[in-house]
């Protein structure tokens, strides 16, 4: 059963003055994934991640949408390892997405440009008609291909592909090898799979893909089961000259390039997926670009944060928990300190919880202009606790004032919990501020610390090379 959603956007006419033509942004710069399966190779890309802080929500307490920002798509466009990106606009079609990408892709420095795919609302839930009309913009607004989802028949896979055909899009195909538009279909339901060869010898569309969540749970949790039966999609579809896309992690990466999947397709953020794609490169005989050096806004501002951090050196101050949770109980009633220490390109900030010296945050400038946050934990000895050096690096919508840290790879795979982590550091003329949220649920913490009262420092942290800064 599925939900039907009326998107609050209008659909505004495919003939506006002033769209974006997507022959003019092809002739820009070229279309990373689509040249790579042109040529048989594998392709890496991501989910576009939302901007908006998870849970955010309006004056009247109502969920607010995931965002997508133009300043967000550039910074993803010059991205060297991302050959494609995924905006998944199924549950909520949003047409100002659309353009925000586009946009932002068409201003990225960059002599090659990830390709941008749309996945739109399923024909059943958005009814034939609004879903012809919406294949027609999001090509229209320059997007290199629309993905089409829960296929389950071959003629809902004619009528998928008739859309294309109606918006006169050049779509790349066997049948057509010099297409420049993408046209994905995905098998998500049982009763599709029983069907998937009838559905693969439909003409006029570029990949067969299949949506391994969805498939699971109609098929009832069968995790094995439904791997198998994509298996047997991307086979179907490969026989036929079409590649498959295939979501992976950093613990499926090497099943999913066994399989011959050949757009492997990661979620988080760009810190969570850049080890997985510099991993998974080499694997495929495609050589890892230079991380990039980094444009000057960006680096300006990792030094004007870190700097806000220097301002305090060697100095410590009290802080309090901001609305403390369960898993906050051996914290409560301690003494909290924070002390910053070592004030050169690395800062680091140990935080004291009474007499326990063992947690340090370290902030460290990275070669191409940005921000890492690490957490050094060790025990009275000085020697490493199993778990320690988690964390990640800055978003790049970062300010001198406020930095949010998603959590990296090595995060993920230390703590599986921790994979959806977020951090975010708060500096201001009285205030410094250390949270963690927990996306996809309720975990929070959060400690403030009143930078206008310092107070003694306390004896350096365990495994500390020197007594004072």
């Amino acid at each position: 059963m599925f939900r039907r959603w009326v998107g609050v956007t209008a659909l505004a006419a495919i003939s506006v003055p002033g769209l974006i033509d997507f022959g003019s942004l092809e002739a820009q710069t070229a279309s990373s994934a689509l040249t790579l399966w042109k040529s048989g190779q594998t392709a890496f890309g991501m989910f576009v991640p939302s901007e908006r802080a998870p849970g955010a929500t309006d004056a009247q307490g109502n969920r607010l949408p995931p965002l997508y920002t133009e300043a967000g798509a550039r910074t993803l466009g010059s991205n060297p390892l991302l050959d494609y990106l995924f905006l998944n606009l199924e549950g909520r079609y949003d047409v100002d997405a659309v353009r925000a990408m586009v946009a932002g892709l068409k201003a990225a420095n960059a002599t090659r440009r990830p390709t941008l795919l749309v996945r739109i609302p399923t024909i059943e839930a958005a009814g034939a008609d609004s879903t012809k009309a919406r294949v027609a913009q999001v090509l229209a607004l320059g997007a290199d291909g629309v993905v089409i989802p829960h296929v389950r028949s071959a003629d809902e896979a004619r009528l998928a592909v008739s859309f294309f055909a109606a918006a006169k899009a050049d779509v790349w195909s066997p049948r057509n090898p010099n297409g420049r538009i993408v046209a994905m279909l995905m098998i998500e339901d049982k009763g599709a799979v029983a069907v998937m060869q009838d559905i693969a010898a439909v003409p006029g569309y570029s990949l067969l893909s299949c949506g391994i969540g969805s498939l699971t749970r109609d098929m009832g949790g069968d995790g094995p089961g439904a791997e198998a039966a994509c298996q047997r999609v991307r086979d179907a579809g490969e026989a036929r000259g079409m590649p498959s896309m295939m979501t992976a992690t950093a613990a499926t990466l090497q099943d999913r390039l066994t399989r011959k999947y050949r757009g492997i397709l990661l979620s988080g953020s760009v810190a969570q997926v850049e080890p997985i794609i510099r991993d998974g490169l080499p694997r495929v005989g495609r050589t890892v670009p230079a991380a990039p050096s980094g444009d000057a806004s960006t680096s300006t501002t990792s030094l004007a944060f870190l700097e806000n951090l220097r301002a305090h050196c060697g100095k410590a101050y009290e802080g309090q928990l901001v609305n403390p949770q369960a898993a906050d109980t051996a914290m409560q009633g301690k003494r909290l300190v924070m002390h910053v220490r070592g004030c050169g390109d690395t800062v680091r900030v140990p935080f004291h919880v009474g007499d326990d010296r063992s947690r340090t945050w370290v902030f460290t400038r990275t070669a191409n202009g940005g921000v890492q946050l690490k957490h050094d934990h060790r025990h009275a000895d000085g020697s490493e606790d199993r778990v320690t050096q988690y964390g990640g690096m800055a978003r790049p919508t970062g300010t001198a004032a406020r930095m949010e840290f998603a959590a990296d790879a090595h995060t993920a795979t230390l703590i599986p919990a921790a994979r959806s982590n977020v951090w975010t550091v708060e500096v201001s003329a009285t205030q410094f501020s250390y949270q963690l949220r927990r996306e996809g649920s309720d975990r929070r913490f959060r400690v403030d610390f009143d930078l206008t009262k310092p107070v003694t420092p306390p004896p350096a942290p365990w495994g500390a090379t020197s007594p004072t800064p």
